[in-house]
């Protein structure tokens, strides 16, 4: 995969500050602008203490997000952990996000176009096919009358959603494909 900026990719910063948070996004921003770094670089860079640094490091690595090589300071006697970042990892996870999206705005705009609702204009009450059949298409709360509710407007809305999904989810297939 060729090294792409993936938060300028729409959404996908978004994402990772819901994902793991401002500070987590900015580890993610150094490593992608840095290769592999040392926590210790990563700590003097971002201002940050080691020991919390460290604690992000390792939310990444439980996410795969990040991985280390360790290798011993022959001066000092301790590990040192370099880290870098998986940039296929963050675009598959976005990806499995965006592909659970969709499923639920697919779902939801089959239930809106095979649903039949009809609605009061006087008490604003809405009531599924069944409910209204039951009731004689009479509102049992006033008496007037039920009129078949259009939600064109929603499913128009949905539909969309739903392309703006798809589209999102191929350029993410084209970005991680190379």
């Amino acid at each position: 995969m060729k090294r792409v900026n993936i938060l300028k990719i729409g959404g996908v910063r978004e994402f990772l500050l819901d994902f793991i948070g401002e500070e987590g996004v900015g580890i993610i921003e150094l490593l992608a602008e840095k290769g592999v770094v040392d926590e210790f670089q990563i700590a003097d860079l971002l201002d940050k203490e080691v020991n919390s640094v460290r604690s992000l490091l390792y939310k990444l690595y439980s996410k795969k997000i990040v991985s280390y090589t360790k290798e011993r300071d022959d001066e000092k006697g301790w590990w040192i952990y370099s880290w870098q970042l998986h940039l296929q990892k963050i675009l598959s996870l976005f990806e499995k996000r965006k592909k659970k999206t969709l499923k639920y705005v697919e779902d939801k705009l089959k239930k809106k176009k095979d649903a039949h609702m009809y609605d009061c204009h006087v008490c604003l009450i809405v009531f599924p096919f069944s409910e209204a059949m039951e009731n004689m298409f009479q509102c049992p709360s006033c008496g007037g009358r039920l009129t078949h509710k259009s939600d064109k407007e929603e499913i128009k809305r949905l539909e969309e959603q739903r392309r703006e999904l798809k589209g999102k989810i191929k350029e993410l297939e084209g970005i991680r494909a190379g």
